[in-house]
C-alpha cells in the first residue's frame, strides 16, 4: 500500500474492520461557519496554538483552523467532501466534537495524495 493516498489507506482500514460509514448526501453544517471561525482567529491565537501543538502555521491555515469564541475549531468532512462537523480544542483542556457532528475524516480536501499527511489522525488536534 506504499503508493496509496492517505484517504485510500483510511478507507482500506475502515473496510478491513467493517467500520460502518454513514451515507451523507449534503453538508450537515453551513460552510460559512468555517470562514466565520477562521476570521475569528487572531494571528496571535494562531501563533500560540502553533507553538503549543508544534504544528507549522501553514498547516493550520491549510486545514482551516478557526476560533468559535471558546475553542479552536477544525472542520470535519465526509469522504465525499460534505462538511459533517467540527472538532473543538479548548485551550489548555479537552478536544470535543461540536454538537450535531458525525464521524468523518479531517479536511479531506487538504490530504490529496500525501502519504504522511498527519502525525496524529486519531484526535484531529
Amino acid at each position: 500500500m506504499s503508493n496509496e493516498s492517505y484517504l485510500d489507506i483510511q478507507k482500506y482500514q475502515a473496510n478491513k474492520i467493517k467500520l460502518p460509514r454513514p451515507e451523507i448526501e449534503k453538508d450537515i453544517f453551513d460552510r460559512r461557519l468555517i470562514n466565520q471561525y477562521v476570521a475569528n482567529l487572531s494571528d496571535a491565537q494562531l501563533l500560540s496554538f502553533s507553538k503549543e501543538r508544534g504544528i507549522p502555521l501553514e498547516i493550520l491555515r491549510r486545514h482551516q483552523i478557526g476560533w468559535d469564541g471558546y475553542a479552536y475549531t477544525l472542520p470535519i468532512f465526509h469522504e465525499n467532501g460534505f462538511l459533517i462537523g467540527f472538532r473543538r480544542k479548548i485551550p489548555g483542556g479537552d478536544t470535543i466534537s461540536k454538537k450535531g457532528s458525525v464521524a468523518g475524516l479531517f479536511n479531506v480536501q487538504c490530504v490529496g495524495n500525501h502519504r504522511k499527511a498527519t502525525k496524529n489522525n486519531q484526535g484531529g488536534f
